[in-house]
């Protein structure tokens, strides 16, 4: 009876002539099959009758099909389509396929914002991660073991372009009857030995594209480039790939804002998706909800005026620094020239820190050896500012450890922190640019 199961799966999921790869598929499950069993296989070919093909009239067609159904995720998700979820690594994709698939089985706008048509049951094919992992993600979204949420999960590996494997997923979900499955990934899940070869990776991706015609929608998470591209060639493997699939979520940019959190900007392309989405991702609770347009403004606007402040406080200690050559005063020209600084950038920096408190006019005068003019006027910390401490007990760890603030970051690798011309800039001081005097 078992080898009749399997036997019928094999037929359904092959096409009707070619039994030698039924043949196969069952040698591998149960050994060599017996001489008799072979020929009547193969005396069953010749018996079996290839389905007509159909050509019907314009108004046939359409009366038949009827009317397609809404999508299952207004803007995001289509009826019966395979869309890809991807992203490069660590951009929180399976966080998002599975925010998603919540929403779905719980009837709930996803990311707050868009609508579900349709809710019911939802399969997640985890098969990366492992259970504890998943098990970790689920409870820190909050579930317990009593969840009445249609949400089904399997972490064992499927190769979706195998016959048997996709006939034994195929019978699971008929007794589920799920309205959108996420198979997790598609490195792990379509056998694809060589993703250059096109088609290699038309061949494997067929079973899962029929699926999603005939049973309900498939997220495909797969992986982008390290480098950048746009209208899908950032998606690893060949066009093969994006070519078989009916659109994409793919994940452009992800930033880590102040509060911990983290936002997220994707690109939609294929049937019936296009345009760009931005959501924020809680770390604690692995809750997404779509960003507008305004907040994004706001949490750049405050993300640039806390990033001026970090330079501020950079170029400031690096005045203090210097102060500490001259017994804590010396004048505007003094620092400047210690400093590489134009007079112009010095002007503006000084006038930054008279207004923050950090700098004050000591009403002292100092004159150039041999000068006869007025002088020029000392400046120096006042006892009163959050620096005066650090220019009595600064050390060159000190300044290099500001001039290191931001390493790891390869996007401020060698900035100069000011917004003037470049060349009217100076850099966090390194030890090659702290005096000599300060160096001993």
């Amino acid at each position: 009876m078992g080898l009749t199961l399997e036997l019928n799966a094999a037929l359904k999921e092959s096409e009707p002539t070619d039994l030698s790869e039924i043949l196969q598929v069952l040698n591998e499950r149960h050994g060599a099959l017996n001489v008799s069993l072979q020929a009547s296989l193969m005396q069953s070919e010749r018996e079996i009758i290839v389905p007509a093909i159909e050509i019907r009239s314009l108004g046939t067609f359409l009366s038949e099909i009827g009317t397609p159904p809404p999508m299952l995720v207004e803007d995001l998700i289509p009826e019966n389509s395979l869309i890809l979820i991807s992203g490069k690594p660590k951009h929180a994709k399976s966080f998002m396929a599975l925010d998603i698939l919540e929403a779905v089985a719980g009837g709930q706008p996803v990311f707050g914002a868009h609508q579900v048509n349709r809710s019911g049951a939802v399969v997640y094919l985890g098969m990366e991660d492992g259970n504890y992992e998943i098990a970790t993600r689920l409870l820190q979204r909050g579930h317990k073991t009593n969840a009445a949420l249609p949400l089904h999960i399997c972490t064992q590996r499927v190769i979706v372009s195998e016959p048997h494997s996709m006939a034994l997923l195929r019978a699971e979900l008929k007794k589920i009857q799920p309205v959108l499955i996420v198979v997790d990934t598609a490195r792990e899940s379509l056998g694809v030995k060589q993703w250059s070869d096109p088609a290699e990776v038309g061949d494997k991706i067929r079973a899962l594209r029929d699926l999603a015609r005939e049973v309900c929608s498939v997220l495909l998470v797969s992986h982008n480039r390290k480098m950048e591209g746009t209208n899908g060639d950032e998606i690893a493997g060949t066009n093969a790939f994006t070519s078989n699939v009916d659109g994409w979520l793919s994940i452009q940019k992800k930033e880590l804002l102040p509060d911990g959190s983290l936002r997220l900007t994707y690109q939609k392309d294929g049937r019936a998706l296009r345009g760009e989405g931005t959501v924020i991702m809680d770390t604690q609770t692995l809750r997404f909800r779509s960003a507008s347009q305004e907040e994004i403004a706001a949490q750049d606007q405050r993300a640039s005026a806390q990033k001026h402040d970090m330079q501020m406080q950079g170029q400031f200690r690096a005045v203090v620094t210097a102060l500490t050559c001259f017994d804590g005063k010396a004048t505007a020209a003094q620092l400047a020239e210690h400093l590489t600084m134009t007079q112009p950038t010095f002007s503006r920096l000084q006038a930054e820190m008279i207004g923050a408190g950090h700098l004050y006019d000591t009403g002292e005068k100092h004159r150039a050896e041999g000068s006869t003019g007025r002088g020029a006027a000392l400046l120096t910390v006042p006892e009163t500012s959050s620096l005066y401490s650090f220019m009595q007990n600064a050390t060159v760890e000190d300044v290099n450890e500001w001039n290191d603030g931001d390493e790891g970051n390869p996007e401020d690798e060698g900035d100069l922190f000011c917004d003037a011309p470049e060349e009217e800039c100076f850099a966090l001081p390194t030890e090659k640019q702290v005096p000599a005097c300060f160096q001993h």
